[in-house]
């Protein structure tokens, strides 16, 4: 997708809210995609329990990703909030809660990103590009799935522009500390815990997912799309294996890769038979 779509999200987003920006999203992502592996002996233990890999950030091998959106310390010089919306809620919250400094700003978007955890996928099962690259020069395969539940994948935004995000960080921010009053006083008083996430913070939410989900526009032919699962905690290592039935995702047909190592192609064939998944020879 191009900055324009993101741009019309934007506007869905922050005039309609999360619900018609999420539909408008999900309406652009398709029934079916693909994704290549290497035949290593993890990958094909992966597909055989019916789980997918999503990696942590740090594992990219490009690192000019998840640059898209940036902070600049000059906006942090007035740490207050000021904005219009928040003027009653000062008589009801302390001060300190509208203020934002800018390491703390900057701590809490880089947590961000461990916070989540990434798998990518394309529409075309034929691509020599990502036979060569992600199915080690076709000894590997790819699996087709079907997509069941759109509202965790996002298109991928191919742009070479930056987007400087201070203004709405800082809003979220305080967001974020509303909320967790909030449900401190709720639990207070109903002895019950609770989670109360307003509609800004989840367009805030939403917003910084496509920071995850931008590349250069050189690479703009390879047409990805991304899992963009959240976690409940930080995760520490390079990622996770999650089930399909997690994500609401099924292996509809496995490509075995034309140079695929007869013991693999053997393997591949066994778990696609027990399955009940379609496969073919590439």
């Amino acid at each position: 997708m191009d900055i324009e779509f993101f741009k019309s999200y934007n506007k869905y987003l922050f005039e309609n809210g999360f619900t018609e920006a999420d539909k408008f999203k999900n309406e652009n992502i398709p029934d079916i995609l693909y994704k290549y592996f290497p035949c290593e002996e993890n990958r094909i233990d992966f597909l055989s329990n019916q789980e997918l890999w999503l990696a942590q950030h740090e594992t990219f091998k490009d690192k000019h990703e998840f640059k898209f959106m940036f902070i600049d310390e000059d906006k942090f010089v007035n740490t207050k909030l000021i904005d219009a919306k928040w003027d009653i809620l000062r008589n009801y919250y302390d001060e300190s809660m509208f203020d934002v400094n800018y390491s703390d700003a900057l701590k809490i978007f880089n947590a961000n990103k461990k916070l989540i955890s990434i798998s990518c996928f394309t529409t075309n099962p034929n691509d020599d590009y990502f036979w060569s690259d992600y199915a080690d020069n076709k000894n590997g395969f790819c699996v087709e799935y079907r997509i069941n539940r759109k509202s965790i994948f996002y298109p991928v935004i191919y742009t070479d522009e930056k987007m400087e995000v201070s203004d709405m960080l800082k809003t979220m921010i305080v967001e974020m500390r509303k909320t967790i009053l909030d449900e401190n006083e709720f639990e207070k008083k109903s002895g019950q815990k609770y989670n109360i996430i307003g509609r800004d913070g989840m367009n805030y939410i939403s917003f910084l997912y496509f920071n995850y989900c931008c590349k250069k526009l050189k690479y703009k032919n390879e047409d990805e799309y991304r899992i963009v699962f959240a976690n409940d905690k930080i995760q520490m290592s390079n990622g996770k294996a999650v089930s399909y039935n997690d994500l609401s995702i099924s292996a509809n047909k496995i490509f075995i890769g034309a140079n695929c190592l007869e013991r693999n192609r053997k393997r591949l064939e066994e778990i696609a038979e027990i399955r009940g998944i379609n496969y073919v020879h590439m």
